[in-house]
């Protein structure tokens, strides 16, 4: 049985000094813990590549699964958008507002375009389509990329107010 240099000697074969009887933490878990450095896999470079390897693997499958859980919300709400533009147009329709209508009309049918754009493709695509996007029209993306900062900017003001909103009344 190894003996662990940072306790006493005469605590090398009674375990830990907290262990009780039917502790499971005691001799018998103690010397399986700390008897065996020959059950735990040796750290080499080439374990440590696999062990990052792994890691990189399961962070890629988790960020994946995020992406595809906020892509799914962006898409009903689009959809949601596309419906309520379409209603909207339909009502100006009936109020004889034809020109606003059709506009309402095509605006509807182009978020609809962009949600199902969405719907399918996947993060790879999606990535290089946007680098070519912005390799070809660098104004058009950064444009777009700034618009989208102020939108994201004034959704979290937003939902801070009403955050502390709910704290106060509470």
């Amino acid at each position: 049985m190894a003996t662990d240099e940072t306790r006493p000697p005469e605590a090398a074969t009674a375990g830990p000094a907290w262990s009780s009887p039917g502790d499971p933490r005691g001799p018998a878990s103690y010397q399986a813990q700390n008897t065996s450095s020959e059950s735990r896999r040796p750290d080499t470079p080439a374990s440590m590549d696999t062990d990052a390897a792994d890691a990189s693997q399961g962070t890629t499958r988790a960020a994946g699964a995020t992406f595809q859980e906020g892509k799914g919300r962006v898409i009903g709400q689009m959809d949601s958008v596309a419906r309520a533009f379409r209603e909207t147009a339909d009502r100006l329709q009936g109020e004889d507002e034809g020109d606003l209508a059709r506009y309402t009309e095509r605006l509807s049918e182009r978020v609809e375009q962009v949600s199902g754009y969405l719907r399918e493709k996947n993060i790879g695509a999606l990535l290089d389509d946007l680098e070519g996007l912005a390799q070809r029209r660098p104004e058009v993306f950064l444009g777009t990329a700034f618009a989208l900062g102020l939108l994201g900017a004034r959704f979290l003001k937003s939902s801070d107010r009403r955050q502390e909103e709910t704290h106060a009344s509470a």
